[in-house]
């Protein structure tokens, strides 16, 4: 009897699944403050006396969804069910994430909250479950590249797993 072949979504949620209007509070060691758009916080480069504050993201404000990603959710949970996807955040809370996923009726997937954003972070993630669960195959989209580059790093690194990843670009 052949092995049933096993797959796993990962998908990131701001700037992937979802826009919203949280922003990340810099206080610079000058004192000066500054804001950042979840996009812009991706790329940003921690400088010496930096402060981060993510209190906005305790709050799911004025929520956006991507439909070319949450259709793609839809299909493969009804397809292959719940445990065929997860929501992989950088966030420190699942909370706003279960509440955009009921504002949407979309499927209660698993939700992973890391409270890091260290492309590290993902990809080990990733690493831990690809040989935990030995999955034929994992698909993951995010917004942004160092993620995406530190997840490609994985590619000849689990035998018997593709990795597949989806750069989700915003304009």
């Amino acid at each position: 009897m052949k092995k049933k072949k096993r797959k796993l979504l990962v998908l990131d949620f701001d700037d992937t699944m979802a826009k919203t209007k949280g922003r990340v509070r810099i206080n610079k060691a000058n004192g000066k403050e500054i804001f950042l758009k979840p996009a812009e916080y991706a790329i940003y480069t921690k400088e010496p006396g930096d402060v981060f504050d993510y209190s906005e993201f305790d709050d799911l404000i004025d929520p956006s969804e991507n439909t070319w990603v949450t259709n793609i959710l839809r299909k493969m949970v009804a397809k292959h069910g719940l445990d065929s996807a997860v929501i992989l955040t950088a966030r420190g809370s699942s909370q706003p994430v279960a509440e955009f996923l009921n504002m949407f009726r979309l499927p209660r997937i698993p939700i992973v909250a890391l409270g890091d954003s260290h492309p590290d972070r993902k990809k080990q993630w990733i690493l831990y479950v690809a040989k935990k669960m030995q999955y034929d195959t994992i698909e993951f989209f995010d917004d942004s590249h160092k993620n995406i580059v530190a997840v490609e790093e994985l590619k000849d690194k689990i035998p018997g797993t593709v990795i597949i990843t989806r750069h989700i670009r915003n304009e």
